[in-house]
């Protein structure tokens, strides 16, 4: 169970097969804290400006962004720039790298009531068994563990709404995607991208279909 400031960072958001549920969803979920987001809100996407970076600059403490997931990306970014005609720039936010460390010390804050969190060990957990973290990380390196270290828990961190959309399936059958992020409370950005994306990509694929 999350205490302190792992409260902030461990809580459900919705997860629906198609971006147009997503606002529904939020808005049942967000109770009170709904008027804060602006879901209602028209957003006009060519008016947005548009960063994107292919990964966090090269963390060795981070999984390494595949090939796929990266030429994905960049078919979105040429669709925006060419397509919809927005503004697109690509950025290196040289300090992404420490998103690891940093996500590491949000989730290892204390709570308003002083109660210390949840151990990172514990949290690595697989239902009651113990994970030793730098075990792991051998394992990691040599491509043997079956966990993943992802860089995206850096914007729970800061605070800032994440829509993770899905473009389709590789080759192999494995989904690709990418993540939106906008400033806080600018969840009505984010869901309107993704269901900008859902509609000129396709989507959501079943898997069970390849």
């Amino acid at each position: 169970m999350a205490v302190g400031g792992q409260e902030l960072f461990q809580c459900t958001g919705p997860m629906c097969r198609y971006a147009e549920d997503l606002a529904p969803m939020l808005k049942v979920m967000a109770g009170p804290g709904i008027k804060r987001l602006k879901l209602d809100t028209k957003v006009h996407l060519k008016d947005l400006k548009f960063y994107w970076m292919e990964h966090d600059g090269g963390s060795f403490l981070m999984s390494k962004v595949e090939q796929d997931l990266i030429l994905a990306q960049k078919k979105v970014v040429v669709h925006l720039e060419t397509i919809l005609g927005a503004s697109v720039q690509h950025v290196k936010l040289k300090k992404m790298k420490y998103s690891f460390q940093l996500w590491i010390a949000m989730m290892s804050a204390k709570g308003h009531d002083g109660k210390e969190p949840v151990k990172f060990v514990d949290l690595l957990g697989d239902h009651g068994k113990h994970v030793n973290p730098l075990w792991e990380l051998i394992k990691w390196c040599l491509g043997l563990s079956v966990y993943t270290i992802p860089s995206i828990g850096v914007f729970n961190a800061l605070g800032l709404p994440v829509t993770q959309c899905p473009l389709g399936l590789n080759v192999k059958g494995l989904p690709l995607g990418i993540q939106v992020v906008a400033g806080p409370f600018h969840d009505h950005l984010t869901l309107a991208v993704a269901q900008y994306l859902e509609k000129t990509f396709g989507g959501w694929v079943c898997p069970g279909k390849f």
